[in-house]
């Protein structure tokens, strides 16, 4: 679920402070992120709104996450219907969440 060693290039490289930071950022941003995805009208405002989430999980190492939301820009892209992968893309991002806030804590001690 998650990159692990992309996870620790970010932790030397920003410190561990500036990582728990952005990860309260980023928690925000895809929680809004995921509210417009629900709200969403039409397969434009689907595919944007996937975009934008894939790009955040990925550079902080969320590669299942990633990947859901590839799948649904992707469905949405073909007009396809997202409902299910969007519904999905809520239960993968709390679990993700979950495990980034336990790799923040160990690597805090």
């Amino acid at each position: 679920m998650l990159d692990h060693t992309r996870l620790d290039l970010l932790r030397r490289e920003l410190g561990h402070t500036s990582l728990q930071e952005i990860f309260i950022i980023f928690e925000e941003e895809c929680q809004t992120a995921i509210n417009n995805l629900k709200r969403a009208r039409c397969s434009d405002q689907i595919v944007q709104a996937a975009h934008f989430l894939r790009g955040n999980c990925t550079n902080l190492g969320l590669t299942q996450l990633a990947k859901l939301c590839q799948a649904i820009e992707t469905s949405a892209a073909t007009s396809a219907s997202t409902n299910a992968q969007i519904d999905m893309l809520e239960q993968v991002f709390k679990r993700s969440i979950d495990e980034l806030q336990l790799y923040l804590s160990a690597q805090s001690n």
